[in-house]
């Protein structure tokens, strides 16, 4: 029974990691074949390498060795404290051992006594910065400081997630970093090309969100509106239409894709959200999540979205597909309203530079020739009739390369979040799309040219079980 129950405990977290971190894991208890398999299949291995009933193997056999601070101690020294909490039976003995010690041998001795210290690198105007340990924010006394020297001797940049060991300092209000172990969980860093120094390339590579998840909303974006990796997305959504149900039908699509074996990097950001849709975020990637709630100041905002998406550019330069799930644009660039400096103010009422930081962020989402991919997918509030709302859309309509229109209509007949196939469109979407799949959305578009077809489509595309049967549906038709 305690065996059981400490199957389902080592189970429960490493389902928590993603992909690149469980073979890290897996490789440093000493898992054959770290990176080989599925998630699921590789959490089993790694659970029986823990619970002793197959054995370690030794580095020399793994195929690609673990490198000397590759991994973050935090993992092995949380599965450690899980091993501690029961007692297993295998055979006839009865093990209580430090998870190390199935590899090496040694006496059940934590090695990690020292504490570590981990946060996105956020840098000063003086070149020195902090290691923001909780949400992108600041936290009075527990950030750590990093000085100008340690981020050049360490070549560390802004956005970077830094593990590593800390001293506090007598005279210092915060930790001052000593030591980096891991640098967005690798060790190989520091020959990092820059983010700026890669050519941007259009997306190529869909991202296929109703593979595993027949969503009907999911179907709608796959067919009309193909999202590539490094697409710029602009979700245009009015009242009623629950943008932030359509950001986690994708959040989950993707988290299945993770399970399944493949490397994304999702960052969710809520800026100026609503604490009820936090909650929900968080228990989807409670580790990835960023957000402001709304009694959180314009500067607060601003600055959990920049160091967001700084920590995106380093992982991409690093050859990550980042996506970024953002909501929302509109709310940001009010923050950057409210902190304005600039005395310009357009005809729409805002100021100049209200503009500025959102833009930057959206100009991020590339695809990088020989690197990753940053994939932002941001929503927008854009009521009819109203004239800044208007203004705003057209700002960043236009330097999107893609536009997920929310049908507003559907969405208050109860029909849930689906498309406006009219409305909406992507950017060179032949090079996602298979042949069958652009002959299928161009003829649609040609027999539901009135806003009213979008109900006939919706109940064609409810009778398929997928867009393949939808598909052969209306050809054979």
């Amino acid at each position: 029974m305690n065996n059981e129950l400490l199957k389902k405990a080592y189970k429960n977290y490493l389902n928590t990691l993603n992909i690149h971190t469980l073979r890290n894991v897996a490789r440093g208890v000493g898992v054959y074949s770290p990176t080989k398999g599925k998630k699921d299949d590789l959490i089993d291995r790694t659970i029986a390498v823990l619970i002793g009933t197959v054995e370690a193997v030794s580095p020399s056999n793994l195929g690609a060795p673990l490198k000397e601070d590759s991994l973050d101690p935090k993992y092995l020294r949380e599965l450690d404290a899980i091993g501690r909490e029961y007692t297993v039976t295998v055979g006839q003995s009865v093990r209580a051992e430090n998870v190390l010690s199935v590899r090496s041998g040694e006496p059940s001795v934590s090695p990690y006594d020292q504490p570590l210290y981990m946060g996105v690198l956020e840098l000063l105007p003086n070149g020195s910065g902090y290691l923001r340990v909780k949400n992108c924010q600041t936290t009075a006394g527990k950030d750590v400081f990093v000085s100008l020297q340690s981020v050049r001797s360490f070549a560390l940049r802004e956005g970077d997630y830094v593990v590593g060991y800390a001293d506090l300092k007598s005279g210092n209000s915060s930790p001052v970093l000593t030591k980096v172990l891991s640098v967005n969980t690798r060790s190989d860093y520091q020959k990092r090309k820059s983010f700026e120094d890669f050519s941007a390339c259009h997306p190529e590579e869909k991202i296929q969100f109703s593979k595993d998840n027949q969503k009907l909303c999911l179907r709608y974006i796959d067919l009309f509106a193909p999202v590539g990796k490094g697409q710029r997305v602009l979700v245009k959504a009015s009242t009623g239409t629950d943008a932030n149900g359509l950001l986690k039908d994708v959040a989950r699509a993707l988290k299945e894709k993770i399970n399944n074996g493949e490397n994304y990097q999702v960052l969710p950001l809520l800026i100026d959200e609503r604490p009820e849709e936090v909650t929900e975020f968080r228990r989807i990637f409670p580790q990835e999540l960023a957000y402001t709630t709304f009694d959180q100041s314009p500067a607060e905002h601003l600055q959990v979205a920049k160091l967001t998406f700084a920590r995106a550019k380093r992982l991409a330069e690093m050859g990550e597909d980042v996506v970024v799930l953002f909501n929302s644009l509109t709310r940001l660039t009010y923050a950057c309203d409210a902190c304005a400096t600039a005395e310009k103010t357009l005809a729409c009422g805002l100021n100049a530079s209200a503009f500025t930081l959102s833009k930057s962020c959206l100009s991020q989402a590339v695809k990088l020739k020989n690197g990753g991919s940053i994939t932002v997918i941001a929503v927008l509030s854009a009521e009819e009739g109203n004239a800044l709302d208007q203004a705003i859309a057209y700002e960043y309509e236009k330097i999107c390369n893609c536009v997920l229109s929310l049908d507003k209509a559907l969405a208050q007949k109860g029909k849930g979040c689906v498309l406006n196939v009219q409305d909406s469109y992507t950017v060179r979407a032949e090079s996602l799309l298979s042949v069958e799949e652009a002959e299928c959305a161009a003829y649609i578009r040609s027999q539901f040219t009135e806003r009213k077809g979008g109900d006939k489509l919706y109940a064609l595309m409810q009778q398929s079980k997928d867009n393949a049967s939808f598909i052969q549906e209306v050809f054979n038709n």
